[in-house]
């Protein structure tokens, strides 16, 4: 008796998320965001308003990257299904005013559909958030 290879269903998730970490290496907006679905949505859960739609998405990522052009994710974990991922990260960054390089953990819970981001949701350890916040106040200052 054979046996019979079935397509494993993470695999294009998994394309999907290796070429959306290297355009969020390169920092480039406009290859993020053709990985994302026309009517996406990203919310950073501490507050922060959700982004809706694909111009408010792009308008966010480039307001992020142009606070942190040093931005970068270190993967911890990565767990991918037919239609998501969830990707637990180190983030680092230098901060604003400041020569220090800042890092904290946070997770993205990314849904998928036909190939595409149609929603990210990002979670991020928020003690460690509230001291480089306050890091970067006091370097401002």
């Amino acid at each position: 008796m054979s046996a019979v290879n079935e397509p494993d269903p993470t695999a294009a998730v998994t394309d999907l998320v290796r070429r959306y970490q290297a355009a969020w290496a390169t920092r480039d907006v406009d290859a993020i965001m053709d990985l994302h679905a026309p009517g996406t949505t990203f919310c950073i859960h501490n507050g922060t308003p959700r982004s809706e739609g694909a111009d408010e998405v792009r308008k966010t990522f480039e307001g992020l990257l142009a606070m942190a052009p040093d931005l970068a994710f270190h993967e911890v974990r990565l767990f991918a299904a037919a239609s998501s991922f969830t990707f637990e990260y180190r983030m680092t960054a230098t901060l604003p005013g400041s020569k220090e390089q800042a890092s904290l953990d946070g997770v993205d819970v990314v849904t998928v559909a036909d190939g595409r981001v149609e929603h990210k949701d990002t979670y991020l350890d928020s003690a460690s958030l509230e001291a480089v916040l306050t890091q970067a106040a006091q370097a401002a200052a």
